[in-house]
C-alpha cells in the first residue's frame, strides 16, 4: 500500500471507530465521510485483512466485551450494552458473542465481575 492508501484506510477505520454505535453505518457512509467510493473502501479493506463488515463486527464485539466486564456498565443489560455498540438484535449479538469467544455475553458479564482479567474469560480470538 501506498502512505495515501495507508492514510485512506486509516481514516476509515477511524470512522468506524468513532460511529460503531450506529446500526446504520454501512460501507457507503464511510466511503463518503472518507471521500471515496465504496468500492475503492473495499480494496482498502481487502488489501489489509478483514473485510469491511468483518472489522466493523468485530469492533462492535470487542466494545461489547468491555462494556460488559466495566463496572460503570453493570446497571445496563446486556441489550443496552448491545444496542449503544450498534447492535440492534440481543439474539444476534448473543449469537454473535458466544461464536467469537465460545461464552455467551451474560457468562462472560458474571464471570468478569468475580474475576479480576476479565480478558481470561472471553479471550479476544487470534
Amino acid at each position: 500500500m501506498t502512505g495515501h492508501q495507508l492514510a485512506l484506510t486509516q481514516a476509515a477505520l477511524d470512522e468506524v471507530e468513532r460511529s460503531l454505535g450506529d446500526p446504520d453505518l454501512t460501507p457507503a457512509t464511510v466511503a463518503a465521510r472518507v471521500g471515496i467510493s465504496t468500492r475503492y473502501l473495499h480494496q482498502l479493506f481487502a488489501a489489509r485483512g478483514p473485510s469491511f463488515g468483518r472489522r466493523l463486527a468485530s469492533r462492535r464485539l470487542e466494545r461489547c466485551r468491555a462494556d460488559l466486564a466495566d463496572p460503570d456498565y453493570a446497571e445496563l443489560s446486556i441489550g443496552e450494552i448491545g444496542w449503544r455498540n450498534g447492535f440492534t438484535d440481543p439474539s444476534y449479538l448473543a449469537r454473535a458473542f458466544r461464536r467469537a469467544y465460545g461464552v455467551s455475553p451474560g457468562e462472560h458479564r458474571r464471570a468478569a465481575a468475580t474475576t479480576p482479567h476479565a480478558d481470561a474469560v472471553a479471550p479476544v480470538p487470534s
